[in-house]
């Protein structure tokens, strides 16, 4: 939780970091975050709070699948 608030608090262009467990999947995590672009992704990765996070989570991820996209509509229309 530490990382996806400093990813937005810290990460110049962290615009969203939502964390998510799948309902009846408990053992998953989804993350799902959305940056301004590529180049915001690439420098929240040399992050200090991504790096402690990399670090202090690997023991528990088995994979990670990282699926980029472009960001269509963020239903904030009145």
């Amino acid at each position: 939780m530490e990382n996806a608030r400093a990813s937005v608090r810290d990460a110049p262009g962290g615009r969203q970091f939502d964390v998510v467990i799948p309902q009846g999947d408990a053992d998953r995590v989804f993350l799902y975050e959305i940056y301004d672009d590529a180049a915001a992704f690439d420098a929240h990765k040399k992050t200090p709070h991504f790096a402690a996070f990399d670090r202090d989570s690997a023991s528990l991820v088995a994979s990670k699948v990282v699926t980029l996209g472009k960001l269509e509509y963020a239903g904030t229309d009145g």
